[in-house]
């Protein structure tokens, strides 16, 4: 089950064979170097028992705006009912905006 924010927000796969389903950032951004920011991303789930969901960067984020999520990878619980937020973290030398709706991570269902 997904409960979304705006039909823009509703994570997918951008190819059939994708693995992961891009999360967006529901708000305009901008982020210091060296600072991170909590991005919403408007995505509740209710991952299955048994499963994790795991929050991965986007490597196009990390080479072309030095962002990456703070904490590497994400993992969300089979009992967390609350909004999905990826924490980004700027290691460029510039400020680097975050526009809404921008593709900022990618959310994968596992079993475990």
């Amino acid at each position: 089950m997904v409960t979304i924010d705006t039909p823009e927000c509703i994570p997918v796969r951008k190819h059939a064979g994708d693995a992961g389903a891009d999360l967006v950032s529901m708000k305009d951004f901008d982020i210091h170097p060296g600072e991170k920011a909590k991005i919403p991303t408007g995505v509740k789930v209710a991952i299955p028992y048994r499963h994790v969901g795991l929050v991965f960067g986007r490597s196009g984020l990390a080479t072309d705006k030095g962002l990456r999520p703070s904490n590497c990878v994400g993992v969300i619980d089979s009992g967390y009912r609350g909004e999905i937020f990826v924490p980004l973290q700027n290691d460029s030398k510039e400020v680097q905006h975050v526009a809404r709706y921008e593709r900022i991570a990618q959310l994968v269902i596992v079993p475990i």
